[in-house]
């Protein structure tokens, strides 16, 4: 394609006062009414939300958007462009638009784009996500925006319309590796099931072996509980339960239910493995294998160092 005809994304006015409307309709899709992307740039979320910057260049970038441009590592499938305007027009489809434009202090400029910073933005969508989704957003924002959630907690005032805003801040955790993980420990903490936390690691101690580094994806070091993904091998000392692969295709409520009856159905605490030469002892009796027979329960030899 010629150099003569601009990437975009572009205003259709814009282009037509230098290029011919034929021009136009063979080297250019249209977006929406009145933006224009050039046929072999693909439409990312990323292209999408600098064009809605583009056809509204007052408006401040906010949501999903100002995620992204806050380098957010687990922008959701299916965002669409988010802009707060005090002029804003209803939503429209391809890009969303509210009238609750971040105060004066909260908007920074970014590649030429109006966005609101890290807190408002963190504020926004607890304002308009799920709990778990607002969970998720945060906990990827402070990863790349240490002090998000201090700043948030300070102001959080500022903020009266974003919902469970308190809930979600007391929940971050920027140890979360991965959105899927952090969306496990988010239904959990929703279904009131708190202290789980990811980023640690146990050290397993075979008999006769070299030690084994372990990282469950979430640990409960109060409870001595951990979750894995995958078949899940018995440890003395542990409750260890066992999600299925790609648990964040299953049923939410089930994972829950699963992670409620394993720790409600012990009445005592497990007890720690005692004795040498990698014994078996303390056996908790009330670890079966999770969600039936997507899982097996493996015997193993290792003790908690």
């Amino acid at each position: 394609m010629g150099y003569e005809y601009p990437r975009g994304p572009v205003l259709g006015t814009d282009l037509r006062r230098h290029i011919p409307r034929s021009a136009v309709d063979k080297n250019y899709r249209q977006l929406w009414p009145g933006m224009h992307l050039r046929r072999d740039v693909r439409p990312t979320f990323a292209v999408r939300t600098r064009a809605v910057a583009v056809q509204y260049p007052d408006a401040v970038l906010v949501g999903w958007s100002a995620a992204l441009l806050w380098h957010h590592p687990w922008i959701p499938r299916g965002a669409v462009p988010h802009v707060a305007s005090a002029m804003a027009r209803r939503s429209l489809p391809g890009r969303r638009h509210t009238r609750l434009v971040p105060a004066e202090k909260r908007i920074r400029e970014v590649d030429g784009m109006r966005v609101a910073d890290p807190v408002a933005t963190a504020a926004e969508l607890c304002r308009t996500a799920s709990f778990v989704e607002a969970s998720i957003a945060l906990d990827g924002l402070e990863r790349v925006q240490p002090g998000t959630r201090e700043e948030l907690a300070e102001c959080v005032e500022e903020f009266p319309r974003a919902r469970f805003i308190r809930r979600v801040i007391a929940g971050v955790d920027a140890a979360s590796p991965t959105r899927e993980v952090s969306w496990l420990r988010a239904q959990l903490v929703q279904a009131g099931i708190d202290g789980f936390r990811p980023g640690e690691q146990i050290r397993l101690s075979p008999p006769g072996g070299s030690q084994i580094v372990w990282s469950p994806l979430l640990l409960h070091r109060a409870l001595r509980a951990v979750i894995v993904e995958g078949p899940a091998p018995r440890v003395p000392g542990w409750r260890v339960i066992s999600v299925p692969p790609g648990y964040v295709r299953c049923e939410a409520a089930a994972i829950v239910a699963r992670v409620d009856e394993v720790l409600s159905s012990a009445s005592r605490h497990p007890r720690r493995a005692t004795g040498a030469g990698g014994a078996m002892v303390g056996k908790d009796p009330h670890l079966a294998p999770a969600l039936g027979g997507r899982a097996t329960t493996l015997e193993a030899s290792f003790w908690l160092g």
